[in-house]
């Protein structure tokens, strides 16, 4: 199954592509949005790393992958959601990341949403992890309000984090 361009009410989902290094770079290089993730992304060269990377995962991993997010209207960049397997498990990772003057919208949630219907009714796939850092208490209020549950500490990618679980109904079509 390819990645696909989704749809929301406000947003459009459009899978990644090299042409979208200097937006992401605009930002993977923002402090703020990058506090509780890493240290922010300096140089183009190390964003072409991370979108190489994107890439690398959506063409291993069919149906998987990330979108970056944009609005309808006025097509501006957003952010990115996406699907990817979960380092050392065998889950998929729900994963996203906007700008700063896109907070507080329900942008994350609303992208979160149609990526999760693909995993669900596409994929057949009915369970999703995500992790947060565990001060990042704006991304965990996200996860709670799609319906994630609080599985408590874990470990991935190296480091102490927050580990969110949900399950569908394998009835759910």
């Amino acid at each position: 199954m390819k990645q696909k361009t989704l749809g929301t009410e406000r947003l459009l989902l459009i899978p990644f592509s090299k042409a979208d290094l200097v937006e992401l770079h605009k930002l993977n290089s923002d402090s703020e949005v990058m506090k509780y993730i890493r240290e922010p992304e300096r140089t183009m060269d190390v964003t072409h790393v991370s979108l190489d990377r994107m890439l690398l995962h959506a063409q291993k991993n069919p149906g998987l992958g990330f979108w970056k997010i944009t609005t309808k209207e006025e097509h501006d960049f957003v952010g990115w959601v996406g699907l990817f397997p979960l380092d050392n498990t065998q889950d998929i990772e729900l994963g996203y990341r906007l700008h700063k003057k896109f907070w507080g919208k329900g942008y994350a949630k609303e992208a979160a949403l149609a990526v999760l219907d693909v995993l669900q009714n596409e994929m057949k796939i009915f369970r999703c992890s995500a992790i947060t850092h565990p001060d990042n208490k704006q991304s965990q209020r996200v996860l709670e309000k799609l319906g994630f549950a609080h599985m408590g500490k874990a470990n991935h990618y190296n480091i102490e984090v927050e580990k969110y679980i949900i399950e569908f109904p394998k009835t759910s079509l």
